[in-house]
């Protein structure tokens, strides 16, 4: 376990990933000043792609206060994360898309439990679309969400909108920017508990969803990334190791007898294509590994508006 970025103040940033939707943005920020406690920070890194977008988006974060406006990377989500990763300024982030909600005591629950157990990866709850209630899962045979914890099992995820990550986890493992979207949560906790960092369940931390109802093109992304993933985890590494290759057939395999099952046949012609793109991307590894928190205060000085 890495010793993180020097000098970070003792607290909890919350770290905004947003990219051209300003009306779910100023809810989330929102949700954020309505509650009983303030974090130490909002930084909010925007991938959006045009100036007029940023400038909008820039305008909704002048509206709240201790709100930081940090330009992204436009090199896709995972490497936004790790943006907004590196422009925090405290011991402890909490991660959340723009389409979240926090919950009214979130904060003054959060700080409640660092101040416990500060070395521990938190995960709480979510609503999905403001209804499902969703607890964190592992990853099933086949490297999907869902598998139920049995009693003495660890938790090996986090719900990405409702979560409490020390800063200096990152400087073991960071968000893979390879990955486009889909899985990179599971891989991510994947290699940080290969480090040694514990993932403990707070079912009393409890944000919510509020995403699109179209997400078709987003589920196919989801899908081609889980077998790098998937690959991963079945070689218990960050890359491609023996125990894996068995996995690379058997998941083709699989995956092709559940694609005409659900008459996917979209899926199926891209299949061939997935499954090298896995192979190769979990035989090459993350990039990056790890963040430089050196970085951080270039982040901080050159790359971001106060507001």
């Amino acid at each position: 376990m890495g010793d993180g970025p020097p000098m970070m103040q003792k607290g909890l940033t919350i770290c905004i990933c947003t990219s051209g939707r300003p009306f779910e943005l100023d809810r989330c920020l929102a949700s954020i000043q309505n509650g009983t406690r303030q974090p130490f920070e909002i930084v909010v890194s925007d991938d959006s792609r045009d100036d007029e977008m940023q400038t909008t988006i820039a305008e909704v974060c002048r509206r709240y206060v201790n709100t930081r406006y940090v330009s992204g990377p436009r090199r896709g989500l995972c490497a936004n994360r790790n943006t907004v990763i590196e422009a925090s300024r405290s011991t402890h982030i909490s991660l959340l898309d723009d389409d979240a909600c926090v919950g009214h005591e979130f904060v003054e629950l959060a700080m409640r439990i660092l101040d416990t157990s500060p070395k521990a990866i938190v995960s709480g709850d979510v609503l999905e679309s403001g209804t499902v209630l969703t607890s964190p899962s592992n990853p099933t045979r086949w490297g999907h969400f869902g598998a139920v914890l049995k009693d003495g099992d660890r938790l090996k995820n986090v719900q990405l909108n409702c979560n409490v990550f020390p800063i200096a986890a990152f400087a073991d493992a960071a968000f893979d920017e390879r990955l486009v979207y889909g899985y990179e949560d599971t891989d991510l906790c994947n290699r940080l508990i290969g480090c040694g960092w514990k993932i403990e369940h707070h079912p009393e931390l409890c944000n919510s969803h509020l995403p699109p109802e179209n997400r078709g093109s987003r589920n196919m992304l989801a899908e081609r990334e889980r077998f790098v993933v998937l690959f991963r985890l079945r070689s218990d590494s960050s890359n491609l190791r023996w125990k894996g290759i068995p996995w690379i057939p058997l998941a083709a395999c699989h995956a092709t007898a559940v694609y005409a099952k659900h008459k996917k046949w979209d899926w199926m012609i891209r299949l061939p294509l997935w499954i090298v793109r896995g192979t190769w991307l979990s035989l090459i590894g993350p990039r990056p590994s790890a963040l430089k928190f050196d970085l951080v205060k270039r982040h901080c000085t050159e790359n971001t508006i106060d507001v």
